[in-house]
Formats: C-alpha cells, structure tokens, sequence
C-alpha cells in the first residue's frame, strides 16, 4: 500500500483527479478547494473504464475523495461508516449525496478514500447509499487502498501528472521512525549505554 496517508488532502484530491482523467476521459473538472457541495470532480458523458470499458458509466460522475492521515485507517472503523449511530464520513456525506441525486445532477457517485475496504464494508455502505438516497448500487462505487494501488499501477502517469513534491508533504513521524532514527544517532555517535540498575523501571519525563 502507498503512503498516501502521509499527504495534505489537497495533494489527495490532486492524485484522485489525474487518476479519474484516466478513468473517465480529459473532460473530468476539477474543483478548487473549498466548500464543494459532495464533490470534488465531476464528468459528463460515457467513461472511458469505469467500472469497466465493456460497461462503462454514462451520464454525469461525481467524484468525492475523502483523506485522513490515520496510518492503516479503514472504512470499517466507526470514524467512517457508523450504521447503528448513522455517524461516520459516509453519513456526513449522504446528505449532499441525496441532493445531488434529487437535482439529477448525479446518475453516478464515486467516493474514493485511503482507507482499506474489505468486501463486507463495501457492501454495507452501498446498501445503505442505495437505500438512503434512491441511487442504483450498480451506479455507486467506493474505492479504498487496495483499488486505488492497482488503478495506480495500470495509470502510473497519473501519479507522475500530480507533480508531488515530498519537501511539501506534511512531516508525519511514527514511533517506528523515532526509534530507527535514535537509533542511528546513537551508532553514528558511537554512544555507550551507562550500566544501570535494571531491577527499576527507568524514570521518565512526562
């Protein structure tokens, strides 16, 4: 799985956009940051593969991308998609889904997120789409980490069209990271632990 958690939502929705120019066709519109009404892209016509070339979509396409910076997020975590308290990004989104349906604005939605999606999740969360909003199953699609690595490896020139810079990426550190870091000082520096007492838990600031 690509690091896409380790981005600002900006540079997120810019990948997603070059990847739905390949998905859907050069006339995919990007939107600029801000408030977006439940949607980030949208695209009118027959898609050239989505979800496929032999039954692509045809009408008008939203796209929505929804970035965390949870390391190893998924849609299954309440944080997402909520059914027994309807809370969760899904749910925060249905709203603006529905009237985007109502107002035929949208015949089909895409919501494309990095966060890992099990068979199950996907399941439940177009079902409950479907049923809240009156849009077709078949005319919704959720994508999540491992879709979004394998449409990458066959479009490798979307990543490549984003122009990510890594200087400007936000600066995530994990505690795998610190510790491989002191540890590097540490051999760098060739520092020897002093001979301490092991019986005690070692003291340690707050």
């Amino acid at each position: 799985m690509k690091p896409y958690f380790d981005l600002y939502d900006t540079q997120f929705e810019d990948i997603v956009i070059a990847l739905g120019h390949r998905l859907f066709g050069a006339g995919l519109m990007g939107f600029v940051t801000g408030p977006d009404g439940g949607r980030d892209a949208k695209f009118k016509g027959t898609a050239q593969a989505y979800p496929s070339t032999a039954a692509p979509w045809v009408g008008c396409t939203i796209l929505q991308a929804k970035h965390t910076n949870e390391i190893n997020a998924s849609f299954g975590d309440t944080a997402a998609f909520n059914p027994v308290k309807k809370t969760g990004l899904v749910f925060d989104e249905l709203a603006r889904i529905k009237a985007l349906v109502s107002s035929g604005e949208a015949q089909n939605y895409l919501l494309i997120s990095n966060r890992k999606l099990s068979g199950y999740s996907e399941h439940n969360i177009t079902q409950c789409i479907a049923s809240e909003t009156g849009l077709p199953s078949e005319r919704f699609g959720v994508v999540g980490t491992t879709l979004l690595d394998d449409l990458f490896e066959l479009y490798p020139a979307a990543l490549m069209s984003a122009s990510l810079n890594p200087l400007e990426s936000p600066l995530i550190v994990s505690p795998d990271d610190l510790a491989n870091t002191i540890e590097g000082f540490s051999e760098a520096l060739d520092v020897d632990a002093p001979d301490e007492d092991s019986s005690h838990p070692t003291i340690r600031t707050n």
